[in-house]
């Protein structure tokens, strides 16, 4: 009775738990790669005209080509796109804020793309960035490729002043050796008043191979217990 609980109960379950286990060591570690992102506009000079800026930056000419394509765009009251005209863009750039925009370090170290928001300041400015394409640096890289994220006045034609470690910087992304992402959100102050950014990251499906791999297993694991069903059980005299 032991033997036969152990061949039909134990032993499909100790592969199916294999199976798992194996699943996740193909797929590595479960690590956000779609970031939610928002700020608080209010506290920005009223009557001045604004553009967001984002930059991706090559780290080091050694890196993986970097991708990070960003959409889902949210105003405040008063708040939108500006005109065509008012995009700026250098290095690979494409899209604007009505629908995405991408940028890639293909063919260009450093890349930026700014479009100024109607309606001077909105109360809210949010966006998705998704930066599953982010290039992961080699342990023996100068530097890793940075997503990032300011404000532009173009009225007085500086940054906004953040408490960023370039003092423009509000949201930054870059990734470690390991794939992990590494996000830092800054923010401005007017009138004694913080307005900091926010943000929250999402884990990514498991890929196709994740999905094909583990049915792999589970085909193996049938055949393994439709065999072992099959054989005698051998019983003692």
């Amino acid at each position: 009775m032991g033997h036969i609980f152990f061949q039909h109960i134990v032993r499909p379950i100790a592969a199916v738990t294999l199976a798992m286990l194996i699943m996740v060591a193909v797929d590595g570690p479960v690590r956000a790669q779609l970031f939610n992102v928002n700020l608080d506009l209010t506290g920005l000079q009223v009557g001045d005209t604004y553009a967001v800026d984002f930059q991706l930056n090559q780290g080091d000419p050694t890196n993986a080509i970097s991708t990070a394509s960003i959409g889902s765009f949210v105003y405040g009251p008063g708040g939108g796109s500006g005109a065509p005209a008012s995009i700026f863009s250098s290095g690979n750039t494409v899209g604007n804020l009505a629908s995405t925009v991408t940028l890639s370090t293909s063919g260009s170290a450093f890349n930026e793309f700014s479009q100024d928001i109607n309606g001077g300041a909105p109360g809210l400015f949010g966006f998705t960035v998704d930066i599953s394409a982010l290039g992961v640096p080699t342990p023996t890289s100068a530097g890793a490729d940075q997503f990032v994220f300011s404000i532009y006045d173009v009225t007085t034609s500086t940054s906004l002043a953040t408490n960023g470690p370039n003092t423009f910087e509000l949201f930054t992304i870059t990734k470690d050796t390991a794939g992990a992402s590494q996000v830092q959100t800054y923010g401005y102050t007017n009138g004694g008043t913080t307005y900091t950014t926010t943000s929250n990251g999402a884990a990514p499906a498991p890929e196709l191979s994740t999905w094909v791999t583990f049915g792999m297993l589970l085909v193996m694991m049938f055949f393994a217990i439709a065999r072992n069903r099959r054989a005698p059980v051998a019983t003692v005299p």
